[in-house]
């Protein structure tokens, strides 16, 4: 096997452009950092340095260089990248839809996440909900990846399931879990651990390769999980607050326009004794309007009732 033939695609480095060249014309080195595949079949980062070899007349003679594993080095770089990424767009007024975009784009450093969801669990409801999902083959009748039914054994359980194709059909017949359409050759998911418990899941999963994920995968995943839980947690109460103040506000403009439409006298105070509505009828009778009464107490208002 030719070595470029070993290198990613998406790197492209199988040969040397005009720049590099030039800059070993001038005796300088040139440094590319790129995936090579490992026996494995996993992908492994190296930087390649590498120099001319010259005569006594300056001619070049040959190259020579030295590959070096950074697998590790370069992807603790990258991890940390993904989580300040999710972070920055935490801490800012993007919506739960926008923070879950981010998250994916975020992951897409460290994983392959061309086939990437998030499943969400409702402790009230006990359901789980998939509110963002990127999939080669669409999804089921109900809007649903084919394979989510496997992300509640990851919250049910609490733990990361790295999975085979032949562990997945198991698994589905040992848990008569309902799950159609492909299988993936592949499965990886992690929990989101909430305060009390796991709250969702992160899953990707690939219909190529077996190999496309590791335990190094699982661990890089289970990391990212446990810094976007607490975001999309506390994101979901935000949302959750916004809308009960939404419907709070909608309930009481329609108190107040059923209000009133009363010929009644009307008047409605808050624990503090304010007043919070006062009908037209008892306005009309006073004189006044109900900006000049609203939000102020009866003690305040005592000329009123001479």
């Amino acid at each position: 096997m030719i070595f470029h033939e070993l290198v990613h695609p998406d790197d492209g480095v199988d040969k040397k452009t005009p720049l590099d060249i030039i800059y070993i014309q001038q005796k300088q080195t040139i440094q590319h950092v790129y995936r090579v595949q490992h026996r494995s079949g996993a992908w492994r980062w190296v930087e390649d340095i590498v120099g001319g070899v010259f005569d006594d007349q300056g001619n070049l003679l040959f190259l020579e260089g030295v590959i070096s594993d950074i697998t590790e080095r370069f992807q603790a770089d990258l991890l940390q990248k993904t989580v300040y990424r999710i972070a920055a767009v935490a801490h800012t007024s993007a919506s739960l839809e926008e923070l879950y975009r981010a998250i994916h784009e975020s992951l897409s450093l460290i994983l392959d996440v061309k086939n990437f969801y998030i499943a969400l669990y409702d402790k009230d409801t006990d359901k789980m909900d998939v509110p963002y999902f990127v999939d080669k083959f669409g999804s089921d009748s109900e809007g649903y990846p084919d394979s989510a039914a496997l992300a509640e054994i990851v919250i049910r359980t609490n733990s990361s399931h790295l999975l085979t194709q032949d562990q997945i059909a198991t698994t589905v017949e040992q848990s008569k879990l309902a799950i159609h359409g492909v299988l993936p050759q592949v499965w990886l998911g992690v929990p989101l651990q909430g305060q009390e418990g796991a709250i969702g899941a992160l899953v990707v999963q690939s219909y190529e390769a077996s190999t496309a994920y590791s335990e190094q995968d699982r661990q890089f995943l289970t990391f990212v999980s446990e810094q976007t839980a607490s975001v999309i947690e506390r994101r979901r109460a935000e949302e959750r607050r916004l809308q009960l103040s939404d419907k709070l506000a909608a309930q009481i403009r329609l108190r107040e326009a059923i209000l009133a439409a009363t010929p009644d006298n009307f008047l409605v105070f808050d624990l503090d004794g304010r007043f919070q509505f006062v009908s037209p009828a008892v306005l009309n009778f006073l004189g006044v309007t109900g900006d000049e009464v609203v939000g102020k107490t009866r003690l305040k208002l005592k000329h009123l009732w001479k």
